[in-house]
């Protein structure tokens, strides 16, 4: 059915849904019968566009498809992204410019379910009444179930006992089917909260407490909001600006939507929307929806969506005022835009300088590759690549695959560094292309050789502490391959100590893994004095048990550890608190953390049982409790990048191949 998301496959092959999935644009009849019958649907855009319900306003699927696709396939014999591969039709934010995509490019929706956590889901949850007219007759009304997704009964207490709502909202007498019930396994109830407002206000909020018992007795927080709409009809531009159309070649073109929505009470009549300033010649509205809006008339909360069109006439950054009147003149309201024209020509972007090929035992070769993009217009055609500077001896283009790039396209050399000592060794890439501005440019790479494997060089490890001795066993860590100093995010040491015969490898200390979902608390505080590190064990017996130890800066401390990767059966990564089962997890002493893992089990980001490998990112934390009188433990959450907190939320990455599952609630105890 339209708005339905389901896997995408290859005919007839069941088990080929790995990566990419897709929503209807209809109801695709053909779907349901052979040969491709084979599709699962896993989930619903629940606010329908226009295309799937009548008088439905544009949403979520008109958004993504108002945004460019890219091929980020890798590159066939013929030096093009392939269009056999997840990644052909990839929906990003804006085009890029030929480099490798990151987490921001993608298109990326933030959806609450219910904030809380089983047995009780709440729909909807929280309640938002919006803008809503004061004194309006009916009132406005919104039902609320209230369901049992646990296994058991669960017995309902008198909502709003000890939290009742308060005017503007109340629940609607006679409404209430839940009070007091018994809910069985799978079963709702429902009730009515209504929203009142007398006058205009902004960020009206209550809540009703919801107590239950399945076996404990417990209580939710049902939050309840809504605005006092104004009281005449009021022109808003619910776009934040300013708007950049990014850039566009010479006569090119790039569309931005921009809404404007009506606040308040009565019929608003748009007048014209005006282009103002030195660049107003290259804005111009090409659309709208509803089609006529942007001379029509919108009721309260009703939204026009405006389709912005920037055309370059020439080179140079361009700036313009769009001004909207409303209500013959007597409103007006004004958004900021600003694009860029570039030349129709071939341009080489490079990546960011140094290129660093990291750290490899001074016996063993290590291999990177480089991506070169096209941010122009015509074909870019590499003519050459060669390397110099003092250690160029040591490095090598062992794959060239870089001849022609067309525009906004990626091409990717492969450099192979063969260490003739320890140290650092740097090379110059000397590059030459048919970029008019700059047809011979040059990248700076850097590398390092070290005695041991962990990827850390030695003068980091030499100028750790105790002489380079972090855990003190007579030995230099940069001598041992189960051993490395290194240091934090903040510039101070810590240590890391595998069994002997187990090697550390790839040890890094990182930024947070997920920052926009980094844990926190609710009550107290939860700190990473020491950031996040990722390192790999190898050697471990097949299925094996090995143990890590973390020496941490002196005067610093940590009762839990939090790792990032996939949990149980799943394999989407999210975060959860990895404290000692008696086989895995974290132990903690006065200045150490021990880290138990076995390979495959708990805690492995791999998962893999048999490769004698364990992968860990994640990082030692300091939680806090708020009142230490409280009931023995505290719940943490997810933050994320609006500062909204989301429990139990899920986020969506639309990038039709990557789908992320959000944070559980869980309990971190003290």
């Amino acid at each position: 059915l339209c708005g339905t998301i389901a896997m995408a496959k290859l005919g007839n092959d069941i088990n080929s849904a790995t990566s990419e999935w897709f929503i209807n644009l209809a109801d695709n009849t053909f779907l349901d019968s052979a040969p491709n019958n084979l599709f699962t649907v896993f989930g619903e855009v629940i606010r329908k566009d226009s295309f799937c319900t009548a008088n439905a306003q544009p949403g979520v699927i008109n958004d993504i498809l108002s945004k460019p696709i890219e091929n980020q396939n890798d590159l066939n014999q013929n030096n093009v992204p392939s269009i056999n591969g997840a990644f052909a039709t990839l929906p990003v934010v804006a085009a890029t410019t030929g480099g490798v995509i990151t987490e921001s490019d993608l298109i990326t929706v933030t959806m609450t379910s219910s904030p809380y956590p089983k047995p009780l889901f709440v729909n909807p949850a929280p309640v938002d009444f919006g803008l809503t007219t004061p004194n309006q007759a009916p009132v406005s009304q919104q039902q609320i179930k209230i369901y049992n997704v646990g296994a058991s009964p669960l017995n309902l207490g008198p909502i709003g006992n000890t939290n009742p709502l308060a005017a503007p909202f109340a629940v609607v007498q006679g409404s209430d089917n839940c009070s007091n019930q018994t809910l069985t396994p799978f079963s709702s109830c429902t009730l009515d909260i209504s929203f009142d407002p007398q006058a205009l206000g902004t960020n009206l909020v209550d809540s009703v407490d919801i107590p239950f018992d399945d076996g404990a007795a417990a209580s939710i927080t049902l939050d309840v909001s809504g605005t006092g709409a104004f009281p005449v009809p009021t022109l808003e531009i619910a776009t934040t600006g300013p708007v950049d159309f990014g850039n566009v070649i010479i006569n090119g073109t790039s569309s931005q939507q921009i809404i404007i929505r009506n606040t308040g009470t009565g019929a608003l009549q748009l007048d014209s929307i005006v282009f103002s300033g030195a660049d107003a010649a290259d804005f111009s509205v090409t659309g709208d929806a509803p089609a006529g809006c942007q001379t029509g008339s919108l009721n309260l909360s009703e939204t026009c969506t405006l389709t912005v069109s920037f055309t370059g006439g020439t080179a140079g950054n361009k700036a313009a005022t769009m001004t909207v009147n409303a209500a013959s003149g007597a409103q007006s309201a004004q958004l900021d835009l600003t694009g860029n024209v570039t030349a129709a020509q071939s341009s080489l972007q490079l990546p960011t300088a140094p290129f660093d090929l990291g750290d490899t035992r001074s016996d063993t070769p290590k291999t990177s590759t480089i991506a070169f993009g096209n941010q122009g217009v015509d074909d870019l055609i590499f003519t050459g690549f060669n390397l110099t500077g003092p250690n160029a001896a040591e490095f090598a283009i062992t794959s060239t695959v870089c001849t022609t790039v067309t525009q906004n396209q990626t091409c990717r050399e492969t450099i192979t560094f063969t260490p003739s000592g320890t140290g650092p060794r740097t090379a110059t890439l000397n590059i030459l292309t048919n970029d008019p501005d700059a047809p011979s440019q040059t990248l700076e790479i850097t590398a390092t050789s070290s005695l041991d494997n962990d990827g850390v060089p030695d003068a980091v490890e030499i100028a750790g502490p105790n002489g380079g001795d972090g855990n003190q066993d007579g030995i230099r860590d940069e001598l041992q391959e189960n051993v490395t100093s290194l240091p934090d995010i903040n510039g101070n040491y810590i240590t890391l100590e595998a069994p002997s015969g187990v090697s550390l490898e790839s040890v890094a200390a990182t930024d947070s893994p997920a920052p926009a979902s980094t844990p926190t608390v609710n009550d107290g505080t939860l700190t990473f004095p020491q950031g996040f590190y990722s390192f790999t064990l190898k050697n471990v017996t097949p299925g094996g048990s090995a143990a890590v130890s973390f020496y941490l800066t002196p005067g610093t401390s940590a009762n839990s550890y939090f790792k990032y990767g996939p949990v149980g059966n799943s394999f989407f990564s999210q975060w959860f608190q990895f404290l000692y089962d008696g086989e895995t997890g974290a132990e903690f002493s006065e200045d150490k953390v021990t880290l138990h893992f076995v390979d495959g089990g708990r805690g492995d980001g791999d998962r893999d049982a048999t490769n004698g490998e364990i992968v860990d990112p994640g990082g030692p934390a300091f939680i806090t409790a708020a009142d230490s009188s409280s009931s023995g433990g505290c719940t943490f959450s997810a933050t994320y990048s609006n500062s909204r907190k989301l429990h139990g939320d899920w986020l969506l990455l639309l990038l039709l191949a990557v789908f992320i599952k959000g944070i559980n609630i869980r309990q971190c105890k003290l």
